[in-house]
Parts: structure tokens; C-alpha cells; sequence
């Protein structure tokens, strides 16, 4: 069969160039239209309960929230200027491209009011809207309004009275990070002076930032690939064996990046080092592939030979390591989130396009080009430098015995033993408050810790909804006096801030009817008494929507906001964990409450989602990488051996996440389980021309120092050409390339130290039958 396949590729070579430049060209017109942007639902788990809940009530909050504090440097906010510059802030922010008007909120606005009892009766009128007051009277009414309400001080104001809060929510639909970003940008610029600052946050406005840089982001990936193809210059010394896999590269890019406008899928730029690894997989595998060809073409002086025989050689390892690599990453599209699952299945197309790429189309590049120049003289010069000269001898000399394969298999054991312990310390989740994606000395960090400080709980609200069975419900003496000792309940954690819901307001209202006297913040016991204060707070001139973040119109479902410091893992497992205690204790024939919502509930739902799926596709990629190499090489133990030091290198890396305090997240997690994959393939071909080599001699030391000084050649160059490409992300501004960078070039030193040090010990101790068959 492998015979008829090169014979195949070889006599048809017109015919294949023509089918693979014509299916490139149309991908290329796709991939030319293909837009690079975030778009907002694709990161999070949409099956998941709590993303249900959000969605299914969308007005008391949902996941695109931008968070906004304005500063007063000297003095505080409770002047003139200050105050009507907030009210003007809040007025242009209603009018921002994709913003729900109902969902901004400040004391600027007119939906935040402040009920009186006058002697007219109770007016409800806007706290500080249209405009701020003038007169140092009505500046210090306010104040007394503001600090007498809890709804307001250390929610809307902080305490110090320096800082007022804004949130701003968008439509799902027509969220725009970039514009989001652009204007306020141009608002922050037009509001800030030499006494006021703008602190933004929140995930909107964070992928905004995410696309300033991408401009560093393509720059980098431009030195990258310059990196990568400088270094195989100088290792190769020869042109050929550069551009050769750069077209092949380039092809399957192509090719993926087609494929991803097809599905009218988008290009994620904070995972473009994704597809930049695959695309250096792509030249891994080219190189490996035309070295082969170079080094046939010097014993045989013929291209077609030298192509036929690498075909026979290589075409079944290389089909084998392409389909490892494919396996491993549409094993990501398994995970419930649509960006994981467009991911998994682009990147899968990515990774099979290879097949047609470099394992077919590579011999009719080489079949179509001049015979190479000084072949011998490139083999020779190859042989007599430090590489083959020097390095590889040394190595393939430490398994010249079978005790130093022992030693060298007990060293990677303490190592595996202490990388392990390492991996129990990896955190599922954020591990900062702050964005894990940008750096803590980005602004956007820096305002992330100020509004933390200032005014704490205010960016991590997570929402507790009851649903009635019944309209009117939430009338009912019996669910306010749950939700208020649900409030009450969940404020005594640490780690809360505050709580909030209607509840607050109609107490507010009450304590209203008795001059403000604290005693009396209390809820009505009469189901007509909470009506009556419900229909006084919505009375006094309220407009449509002003409540629609506390209760339905209907006046079946209300919402409890519980406001948490931070975000951390076991913060969120404390906040869930305390919630559904007290559900479950505390029922109603009128109505369930459920959790949650709002940010907490959005960063749970994620950090579920990959608790639940980053075991599930680790092992799956373990168990079916070793299944296909099995497969391959007809053998179970072929299958064992090869996934050994995969699954070193992934404790390796896993520890020293852990060590650095690196999170597995939603960004974390697909290179994690694409290295398992990738590599496999080192090992692929090391033990195949193990294999190739014994056959012959019948002498399996000697071939495993022939394979490590030509298969083993071409692993280190392809993995030099990563590490070295790879790590100049570590100076980018955004966080997440920079631990990418250094991750990829461990995980990738790793697997090389697993196949040219650790597997030869292997096959040395375990002598399997495998290779040591001659037919």
C-alpha cells in the first residue's frame, strides 16, 4: 500500500500541485475576509445552569458589564463641578453604541432616587438629577441624603466620598469591544482634569484594551516567525530546507484560517499563539520530512528515488503524528464553550491540512525544484559540526549500557515525583483579582486594584433570583422576610461587601414614614403594607425600566445582588457553597431562589466548566494518543512508551504553573491539552526510524545512535526553532502571551529531553518486540 501511495504521489505529481494550489487559492480569498475580533458569548459556557439563569433574566443584570469609578484627587465629590460632571458623564454614557440605557446607573442619573416624606405626602424624586446643586445648602442636603442610605454610601459613593461608582451594561447582541473601548477612551480624555480621574473596568471594555495591543500582538508574531526561520537557516545552512516548510506552513494556515470564514467563525486575537503553534508544528513536521529527502538524495543522486524512499520512510510516522496532533485539539471542542468548541474544530482542519501539505505535497515541491547543489558536502558539514558531531554521540552514548538507562529512568522518576507534588498546588480559576490576561503593572490592573480598594465588591457581584410560581408574588411577606434574611445570611462572610434588592428599599421607604430613624429600616408584616411601599417608591416619577434590575414587572421574580471582594476560587466556592445551604433550608410554596448570576456567576460557571473538562480531555488525550500510536506501530507497548514522557512534560508544566501562580483558565487550558498531541510526534519518529534502522543490523544500540543523529537531529532543530520562537512573547504587555511563550518553551524542552534522553532508555530497558521485528 505505502509503495502504491508514493508511486501515487510521485507519477501524479501536475495533477496534485494543480488540486492543492487551487483549493489554496479559494481558501486564501475565505481567509482575506476573515475578521479578527472577540465576540462576547463565545467565551462563556452556554449550556452551563447559571449562564441559563442570566439569560433567562437579562434585566436584572447580565454579563457584559463595564464598571466605571470617577475620582476626586482633593477633596471630595460633593461640589458643583464635580457632581455635575458626573451627571454629564452618565448622560453621554446612555448614548454609547450597544449600551442598554436601563442598566446605567450612577448617582447621576434619573432612576436613583430619593424618597421623602413631605407634607404634601411622599414625592420620590431623582437624587441628583438633571443638575447638581448649587448652593452649599443643597450640596450638604445631598450628602446627608447619600450617607444616611446604604444603598448609596459604599455602593454608588465610597465612603470616603472621593470616588462614584457607574456600571453600564450592553446588549449581547451588539456588543462591540473595540468601540466600546474607543469611546471610552474619548469620554475618559474629554472628563478627566487635574482633579478627576476615570477608572475603567470590567470584560467589555477588557478586550477592548485586549485590541490596542494588536499591534504589539502582530508584531510579535512577525518576530516569531522571522526567529523561527533565522534559526533554521543557521541550523539547516540551507535555503532550501527553509522555504520548503515555510510554504508548507503557510498552505495550512491558509488553509485553517479558510476554513474558520467558511464556518463564519472569528479570529480570537488573544489566542493567535495557538495557531501560531500549530503553524510551527506545520514547519516541525516539513523539516523533518525534506531533511529525509536531502539525506536519500545523497546515497541515491536521484530526486525521484530520494522522494519515493522518504515517503515509504516517513509517510506512515508522519500520518500518525499529524493525526495525534489533530486528535489532541478537536478534544477541545468538547469543552461546553463556544470559543473552545470553534477553536477545537478549526485548529483540527489546521492540523489535517498538513497531510495534504507536507506529506504530499512536499515530494512534488522537491520533484519540481533543481536537484539540491553540494548535497554531500551539506550531509558532511552536517556530520563533522557540534550537532551530529558532538552533541547527539554524547547522547545517544548515555544508553550505551543498560544501568545508565536505569539511572536515567530513576532521575525523570524523582523529577515526575516532584513535579506531581508541584501539580497539586495548581488553582483551577483567577488567582489575582486582577485580569490574569494583561500584567499587573497594566493600567488597566492598576484600576482594577483601585476600585477594589475604594470601593470593594463593587466589580464582583454575583445575583440570587427568585422566580415566583405566581404573579405577585414577591408581595408576600413571607419571600421579602426570606430574602431579607437571605441579605443578612450571606453579609455575614468575610468576604462580602454588601448586599442589595429591593428589600433595601422598601425598608428605605418605611424608615422614610419615621424622619429617617434607623429603628424603623424594617419590612412591613402585611402583604398590603409592602404593596404600598412598593407603589410609593415607583410613584414619585419613576420612569420605565428604573427597577427592572430589582423585580419584573409582573411582580413574580426579584433579584438579591450579594457583592464580594474578590473573585477568587475559594471565595466563589464559599459564596455557592453558603447560598445553597440556605436555599435548602429555607423553602416556600411561592418560589425557589436560584443561583447565580452576575460576574460571580459568569467566573463559576467558566471555572466548572474546565474543573469538570480539563480531566476528562487530559486523560482522553492520553488515552487516544496512545490508542493511534498503538495503532501505528501495531503494538500496545509502542502505544505506553510513547505517552510516558508526554505525561512527564505535562506535570512538568503543570508544576511550574503552579509554582508561578498561573491558574488553569480559559486560556491556559487549550495548550495544555494541545501539547499532548504535539508532542508525540518526536517520539513518532524517533521510534520509527529506531525501527527502520534495527532491521537491517539487527544491533539495536547502533540504531538507536543512528536514529538520535538523524531523526533525533531534526526533533532538537524543530524544537529549538519553537523555543526560541516562542519566547520572545514573554515581553509582550499582554500577561497571558507572555506566560504562553515561556509554557510553550518548557512543555516543548520537556518533550525533547523525553524523546532524546528518556524514550532511548525506555526501548533500551524494555527491548520491546515491536522494533526488534526484521519483517
Amino acid at each position: 500500500m505505502i509503495d502504491k501511495i508514493a508511486r501515487f504521489i510521485v507519477n501524479r505529481r501536475l495533477f496534485i500541485a494543480v488540486c492543492i494550489l487551487g483549493i489554496t487559492g479559494f481558501f486564501l480569498y475565505q481567509a482575506l475576509h476573515l475578521p479578527i475580533q472577540t465576540y462576547f458569548p463565545d467565551l462563556l459556557p452556554q449550556h452551563h445552569p447559571f449562564i441559563k439563569l442570566i439569560k433567562k433574566h437579562p434585566k436584572f443584570g447580565g454579563t457584559n458589564t463595564v464598571i466605571i469609578g470617577m475620582e476626586v484627587l482633593k477633596g471630595d465629590l460633593f461640589t458643583h463641578k464635580a457632581l455635575q460632571k458626573l451627571i454629564d458623564f452618565s448622560r453621554e454614557l446612555e448614548f454609547m453604541p450597544g449600551v442598554d440605557r436601563t442598566k446605567v446607573i450612577s448617582l447621576g442619573v434619573n432612576k436613583v432616587r430619593n424618597p421623602k416624606i413631605e407634607s404634601t405626602g411622599i414625592s420620590s424624586p431623582p437624587i441628583l438629577f438633571p443638575e447638581a446643586p448649587k448652593t452649599k445648602k443643597g450640596i450638604d442636603r445631598l450628602r446627608a441624603d447619600v450617607y444616611s442610605n446604604p444603598a448609596y454610601i459604599g455602593n454608588l459613593v465610597s465612603m470616603n466620598g472621593k470616588v462614584a461608582l457607574i456600571t453600564m451594561g450592553f446588549f449581547e447582541d451588539r456588543l462591540k469591544p473595540r468601540v466600546v473601548y474607543k469611546e471610552l477612551q474619548r469620554l475618559k480624555k474629554k472628563y478627566e482634569d487635574e482633579n478627576t480621574r476615570i477608572h475603567i473596568v470590567g470584560e467589555p471594555y477588557l478586550y477592548g484594551v485586549i485590541f490596542a495591543h494588536l499591534g504589539q500582538t502582530t508584531f510579535f508574531f512577525i518576530v516569531t516567525v522571522v526567529a523561527m526561520l533565522l534559526v533554521s537557516l543557521v541550523y539547516t545552512r540551507s535555503l532550501r530546507l527553509i522555504l520548503i516548510p515555510l510554504a508548507s506552513a503557510t498552505i495550512c494556515a491558509i488553509w485553517g484560517l479558510g476554513f474558520m470564514r467558511l464556518m463564519h467563525y472569528n479570529l480570537d486575537p488573544l489566542i493567535l499563539v495557538i495557531p501560531l503553534l500549530v503553524s510551527a508544528r506545520a514547519l516541525s513536521h516539513s523539516i523533518q520530512f525534506n531533511w529525509r529527502i536531502n539525506e536519500d538524495y545523497v546515497r541515491t543522486r536521484s530526486t525521484k528515488e530520494s522522494c519515493l524512499s522518504t515517503i515509504k520512510g516517513l509517510f506512515y510516522p508522519g500520518l500518525a503524528g499529524i493525526i495525534t496532533d489533530a486528535t489532541g485539539i478537536i478534544l477541545i471542542s468538547l469543552i461546553p464553550i463556544p470559543l473552545m468548541t470553534k477553536l477545537g474544530l478549526a485548529i483540527f482542519v489546521w492540523c489535517v491540512s498538513m497531510i495534504f501539505a507536507i506529506l504530499i505535497f512536499n515530494p512534488v515541491i522537491s520533484l519540481y525544484l533543481p536537484p539540491m547543489r553540494k548535497a554531500r558536502e551539506w550531509r558532511d558539514g552536517r556530520r563533522n559540526g557540534f550537532m551530529e558531531g558532538r552533541l547527539l554521540p554524547m547522547i545517544s552514548s548515555l544508553n550505551y549500557k543498560k544501568s545508565a538507562s536505569w539511572v536515567i529512568l530513576c532521575c525523570f522518576f524523582v523529577m515526575a515525583v516532584v513535579a506531581f507534588y508541584f501539580n497539586l498546588g495548581l488553582i483551577t480559576g483567577d488567582v489575582h483579582e486582577g485580569s490574569p490576561i494583561l500584567k499587573g503593572s497594566s493600567q488597566y490592573n492598576q484600576d482594577v486594584e483601585f476600585m477594589a480598594r475604594e470601593l470593594p465588591g463593587s466589580m464582583n457581584p454575583m445575583l440570587i433570583i427568585f422566580e415566583g410560581k405566581d404573579e405577585g408574588v414577591i408581595k408576600e411577606p413571607e419571600v421579602m422576610k426570606i430574602a431579607d434574611r437571605f441579605q443578612v445570611y450571606m453579609s455575614k462572610i468575610p468576604e462580602v461587601t454588601m448586599t442589595l434588592s429591593i428589600v433595601n428599599l422598601i425598608k428605605g421607604i418605611n424608615m422614610a414614614f419615621y424622619e429617617n430613624n434607623p429603628d424603623y429600616f424594617v419590612m412591613p408584616d402585611s402583604r398590603r403594607g409592602i404593596y404600598a411601599n412598593l407603589h410609593l417608591l415607583t410613584s414619585g416619577g419613576a420612569d420605565p425600566g428604573d427597577f427592572d434590575t430589582y423585580y419584573d414587572f409582573d411582580m413574580q421574580d426579584l433579584s438579591i445582588k450579594i457583592y464580594s471582594a474578590n473573585h477568587l476560587p475559594h471565595t466563589i466556592d464559599t459564596l455557592l457553597a453558603k447560598a445553597r445551604k440556605f436555599i435548602s433550608e429555607n423553602k416556600t410554596k411561592f418560589g425557589e431562589f436560584k443561583i447565580a448570576g452576575g460576574r460571580i456567576g459568569v467566573i463559576a460557571a467558566n471555572n466548572d466548566s474546565i474543573v469538570r473538562y480539563e480531566t476528562i480531555t487530559t486523560v482522553a488525550a492520553f488515552i487516544l494518543t496512545g490508542l493511534l500510536v498503538a495503532l501505528a506501530f501495531r503494538s500496545l507497548v509502542a502505544g505506553i512508551i510513547l505517552v510516558v514522557p508526554l505525561l512527564l512534560s505535562t506535570w512538568f508544566t503543570f508544576g511550574y504553573m503552579a509554582i508561578q501562580g498561573i491558574g488553569m483558565n480559559l486560556q491556559t487550558l487549550p495548550v495544555s491539552v494541545i501539547a499532548i498531541g504535539i508532542g508525540v510526534d518526536y517520539g513518532v519518529y524517533l521510534i520509527s526510524r529506531i525501527h527502520e534502522e534495527y532491521i537491517p543490523t539487527g544491533d539495536l544500540h547502533a540504531a538507536i545512535r543512528t536514529a538520535i543523529g538523524t531523526a533525533g537531529n531534526a526533533v532538537i532543530l524543530t524544537g529549538i526553532i519553537i523555543i526560541l520562537g516562542v519566547v520572545f512573547w514573554v515581553f509582550s504587555d499582554i500577561k497571558f502571551q507572555a506566560d504562553m511563550g515561556i509554557l510553550l518553551s518548557i512543555v516543548t524542552f520537556f518533550h525533547l529531553l523525553g524523546t532524546v534522553v528518556l524514550l532511548p532508555a525506555i526501548v533500551q530497558i524494555v527491548r520491546p518486540r515491536f522494533i526488534l521485528r526484521r519483517n
